[in-house]
């Protein structure tokens, strides 16, 4: 199946946003493919973030794989309504199924995705093991950027785990929706695993409220816990 309107957005300051996003990353150094997208809580919109950076990627040019590693709640796995059964990262992970049979295509020829799979009920572990290790070199070497959804820091430790073994790391806020402290505490624990913080993205800004450009609310994600 082709999956159709992965971050697909209409506002003019949005798309001008996602363009200055993408510049910065590609200013960052050419060491940094491997980029993991995390955030402190479930509604900063970070799925959001992760879907128009990529596709901001691809329409420059650059050949885009979104790996989708959150194995609790995934919001991409929702657009996979085509196929009886979804295969992705769990499924590679668990030597489930071959890497060829769990990378889609999207409207974009240069922009694939690697869905979560099923949810399983160790996900740090398999992520944390050597064979998601040899997975992201492999992606390394045959993409010019992979950029990895994770649950939020503050919710769980998976973030850090992926980050251990990525270039970098960019922090999504929410505006208005986190505080100082938890900021800190988040940041600090992505630091210790990889202390190259990329950057941060100030999500669902209310430029009616500014004079300044921003990037305004679009899109929620809501976080649990497996069981």
């Amino acid at each position: 199946m082709t999956l159709k309107n992965i971050g697909v957005i209409e506002h003019y300051e949005q798309v001008e946003a996602f363009r200055t996003l993408r510049t910065n990353l590609l200013f960052s150094g050419p060491e940094n493919k491997t980029i993991v997208i995390t955030s402190s809580r479930p509604a900063d919109g970070k799925s959001t973030v992760t879907q128009n950076l990529c596709r901001s990627l691809a329409n420059d040019g650059k050949k885009v794989l979104l790996l989708d590693c959150d194995l609790r709640k995934s919001k991409l796995i929702k657009l996979f309504t085509e196929v009886d059964h979804v295969y992705g990262v769990s499924h590679i992970i668990s030597r489930n199924q071959s890497l060829e049979n769990c990378i889609y295509k999207t409207d974009m020829d240069n922009f694939h995705v690697i869905p979560a799979g099923h949810f399983p009920p160790n996900p740090t572990e398999l992520l944390g093991s050597n064979r998601f290790k040899k997975l992201l070199a492999i992606l390394r070497e045959n993409y010019d950027y992979v950029i990895i959804d994770t649950p939020p820091i503050g919710s769980v430790v998976d973030a850090a785990v992926i980050s251990r073994e990525a270039d970098g790391t960019i922090f999504v806020l929410g505006s208005n929706i986190n505080t100082k402290k938890e900021i800190k505490v988040c940041i600090d624990s992505m630091v210790k695993a990889n202390p190259n913080i990329i950057g941060a993205v100030l999500n669902k800004f209310d430029n009616k409220k500014s004079k300044q450009y921003g990037y305004s609310a679009y899109g929620n994600y809501e976080y649990k816990e497996s069981k």
